[in-house]
């Protein structure tokens, strides 16, 4: 979810974004945050449960994040995300959501699920 701005010319601006610190396959929180190489999203997963998962099929599988298509053959197709790896040390082990500024940085904020759009209609 995003908190953005619609001024005057119907530009938006994106003032922040709620990032899911949950894997969207085992819905538990991320230990080990990837994604797929050729990924341009935020949004990763966890290592070992896309290792497990992958390895069942055995064959190429679509990014488990919602509205990404970029197909991922195994593992090596992945990249381990650095950023998300230090939100998930900084944060507490029981906050499964971040906000992040327009920046990419963590905001301290406590209303993480909230939306606001700002609409000059």
């Amino acid at each position: 979810r995003s908190r953005a701005k619609a001024g005057g010319d119907d530009k938006i601006e994106f003032l922040a974004e709620t990032l899911s610190l949950l894997c969207p396959i085992s819905m538990r929180r991320i230990v080990v945050p990837i994604k797929g190489k050729a990924c341009t999203h935020r949004a990763c997963f966890d290592r070992d449960t896309w290792a497990q998962y992958q390895g069942s099929v055995n064959k190429a599988v679509t990014c488990p994040i919602q509205d990404c298509k970029q197909q991922i053959e195994g593992l090596e197709d992945t990249k381990i995300d650095n950023d998300i790896s230090a939100i998930l040390k900084k944060v507490g082990a029981g906050q499964n959501a971040v906000v992040l500024g327009p920046d990419g940085k963590v905001e301290n904020r406590s209303d993480a699920d909230d939306v606001v759009i700002i609409d000059d209609d």
